[in-house]
């Protein structure tokens, strides 16, 4: 992957975050109504930037565990280039998910069903 590839997909999964946090602290949290746009600005991208880093603090561990475990289900024999980028990507994807649903998704009020 060149630098230029680097970048843009690091980008991309700046703005997935950014957008998901975004999304779920406008429609489902709420931030107090008497903060002006800057306040509320600020308080999003450091939100973003706080779970991104638990996703990268996070992120190598995962990858080299699913490494691992292709290996002893492989008899010890390593991945190949391709099987490789794709156990990387899926540990990033899995430790979004976890991450997002562990300091996202669980400050979501409860919503009471109608049955209640």
């Amino acid at each position: 992957m060149d630098d230029r590839a680097f970048w843009d997909e690091l980008w991309q999964a700046h703005e997935a975050v950014s957008t998901v946090v975004a999304r779920v602290w406008t429609d489902a949290i709420g931030m107090p109504e008497h903060w002006s746009s800057e306040q509320r600005a600020a308080h999003l991208e450091a939100e973003t930037e706080r779970i991104e880093a638990i996703i990268d603090s996070e992120v190598e561990s995962r990858q080299r565990a699913l490494i691992e475990e292709y290996r002893r289900d492989h008899g010890g024999e390593g991945p190949d280039y391709l099987t490789t980028v794709a156990l990387l990507n899926q540990a990033r994807a899995n430790t979004h998910a976890l991450v997002l649903d562990d300091e996202l998704f669980s400050l979501v009020p409860d919503v009471p069903s109608e049955a209640e």
